[in-house]
């Protein structure tokens, strides 16, 4: 009995030691809860896709977390037919601060839309699923990545409209576009890709149509076109010069070194390294 005894006591000392113990421990629970919607199912190929991410304190406690931007969240598609991810990022502007720190009261929420161009090139079932970087702390301190469930969605056929491999809206659909609305034919077009107020794209698209004015004089329409949603978004005044245009310098976007799941849900495409 003595020696049953001894050996209980040096078991638990060895595992003590080790860093195990003989109770387990219960997991830390869940601080938020990341949830992702798209505003549809189904998309023609070229198609906008618009998402929305909530995150959701689950504590009854406040706590600092990073804002929702193109930064402090992911997003992946996978292609279900193959297995393949791909991360696919929403169109941002140079001008919004990124990695922002926020706090969020306890049971209290947030969210933010996404706008992508990119999401619906190819045809074929996909999943898209959201990682939240939401920890503004290193280290130990550091919260894990936060998972939305995946969400399906399919591409099939093909929207009116091209886009470049960055998601613009080609030159010739921004013209024919601004054609549409003034219904007439023109003898001189120009479009100009420019970055607007908002640290945005647009098409500026003058037109000089077939019609005089009372004067004789050709009648000038211009207008700025959103290159992501394919649509007019103001008209322009006529009688302004094009700026030359100049590429900008994409905002620099630096890459963790991996990525920090959290347990629930699993990643649709867990090997891919952040």
């Amino acid at each position: 009995m003595l020696r049953k005894l001894v050996l209980a006591v040096f078991v638990a000392v060895v595992l003590f030691c080790c860093g195990c113990s003989l109770f387990p421990k219960k997991a830390k629970p869940e601080e938020l809860l990341c949830i992702l919607t798209i505003d549809k199912m189904t998309y023609l190929s070229n198609e906008p896709v618009l998402a929305t991410v909530r995150v959701q304190n689950l504590t009854n406690e406040e706590i600092s977390l990073l804002n929702l931007d193109a930064r402090t969240v992911s997003f992946y598609r996978l292609n279900e037919s193959t297995g393949e991810p791909l991360e696919v990022m929403p169109v941002y502007s140079e001008k919004e601060p990124m990695s922002t720190v926020a706090k969020l009261k306890g049971l209290e929420g947030m969210e933010r839309p996404f706008l992508f161009t990119t999401l619906t090139k190819g045809e074929g079932d996909y999943l898209l699923q959201a990682f939240f970087h939401s920890s503004p702390f290193h280290g130990k301190k550091a919260r894990p990545t936060v998972i939305s469930e995946a969400k399906k969605l399919s591409i099939a056929g093909r929207a009116p409209y091209e886009r470049d491999a960055k998601g613009i809206l080609m030159k010739e659909d921004a013209i024919r576009i601004a054609k549409e609305k003034v219904g007439d034919s023109a003898e001189f077009t120009t479009a100009t890709l420019i970055i607007n107020e908002a640290g945005l794209y647009d098409w500026w698209v003058t037109l000089v149509l077939n019609k005089k004015d009372a004067q004789g004089q050709p009648i000038r329409k211009a207008y700025f076109i959103n290159p992501y949603l394919a649509a007019i978004r103001k008209e322009a005044n006529p009688w302004l010069a094009h700026p030359r245009w100049k590429e900008p310098q994409p905002a620099v976007m630096f890459k963790r070194d991996a990525m920090n799941e959290s347990n629930i849900p699993l990643p649709a495409a867990p090997n891919v390294k952040k």
